[in-house]
């Protein structure tokens, strides 16, 4: 199997639900990446290393190896590449009985919603 084909997989399973995936892919990635340091230039990894750590920024182990693989690739700008922004909103809520916490997210989707509806009255978003 050829490098790229190695990233390739990796980067696909990278979109795994389980965090014990995510850690053990991200390790495979950081192997490969100690044996050919900054031979990666692949916009699509780039894009999902940003998505990941965002979305994993809660688990420090996660983020430490997401941190790891981004300084071997050369924490390259991602303008210098095709990066796509990955746009999946992610609530993270660490006490689910905490009132303040679930008021917090209560007023975040409230506001999100009034501005979605806002937006879509101003530009008539229904014609599309």
């Amino acid at each position: 199997m050829t490098l790229q084909n190695k990233i390739a997989t990796i980067n696909q399973k990278l979109d795994s639900r389980d965090d014990i995936q995510i850690l053990s892919e991200l390790k495979k990635l950081n192997v490969i990446l100690c044996d050919n340091p900054a031979s990666i230039k692949s916009g699509l990894l780039v894009s999902k290393l940003l998505y990941l750590v965002q979305k994993y920024a809660f688990n420090k182990e996660i983020s430490r190896l997401i941190g790891v693989c981004s300084g071997k690739i050369g924490a390259i700008d991602p303008s210098l590449l095709d990066v796509k922004t990955i746009d999946d909103d992610v609530f993270v809520m660490k006490k689910i009985a905490d009132k303040n916490e679930n008021w917090a997210f209560i007023r975040r989707l409230i506001t999100d919603v009034t501005v979605t509806f806002q937006l879509q009255k101003k530009f008539d978003l229904n014609q599309f």
